[in-house]
């Protein structure tokens, strides 16, 4: 489970990077069936365009062994980075 868990905050990592604005809202990490909720849409033209720079950018996070950190917000809330990236952690 944890494989899949940071398998989520890898993703949000790799949206980021690959300029999409989209916010993670919701996420699942438990097989089968894990997923990320992003809040907003994209058109399918940007669907198709963020596509393979999402692909190169999970590539290049994963490749580099990007660190993770694990920190405490000034809310109290925790938040997860992948190569520099954070997004709230909600637990898993």
């Amino acid at each position: 489970l944890a494989r899949l868990h940071s398998a989520g905050h890898l993703l949000d990592a790799a949206m980021t990077a690959a300029g999409c604005a989209l916010v993670p809202a919701k996420g699942y990490h438990f097989s089968p069936g894990s997923y990320v909720e992003y809040a907003g849409k994209l058109g399918a033209t940007q669907r198709e365009e963020l596509l393979p720079r999402l692909k190169a950018e999970m590539d290049r996070l994963v490749a580099r062994a990007e660190a993770t950190r694990v920190w405490l917000d000034e809310a109290g809330r925790r938040m997860v980075s992948i190569g520099g990236a954070g997004c709230p952690c909600r637990g898993g």
